[in-house]
């Protein structure tokens, strides 16, 4: 047990290290992209706005499609 409050600081200091070294490196890892992308930021945009709708439609439809045949078994029960 010798030296236990030092190494938790010591063990402190290696998480905030970490902690530091993803940032920089997630931060030059979107530098990076941004300076290579394949197509202007407005077509980035449309992109996603268009993959968005895609998503949304998609998965309303999963969540909408099991109502309905529930709805439409329980109305041939009755």
């Amino acid at each position: 047990m010798k030296n236990s409050v030092g190494e938790h600081v010591r063990d402190l200091r290696n998480t905030k290290n970490v902690l530091i070294s993803l940032l920089i490196g997630s931060l030059t890892g979107a530098a990076i992209m941004l300076l290579f992308a394949p197509q202007s930021g407005r077509q980035t945009r449309a992109q996603i706005y268009q993959r968005s709708i895609q998503l949304r439609d998609r998965t309303q439809m999963d969540r909408v499609s099991p109502a309905l045949e529930a709805g439409k078994t329980a109305v041939k029960a009755a």
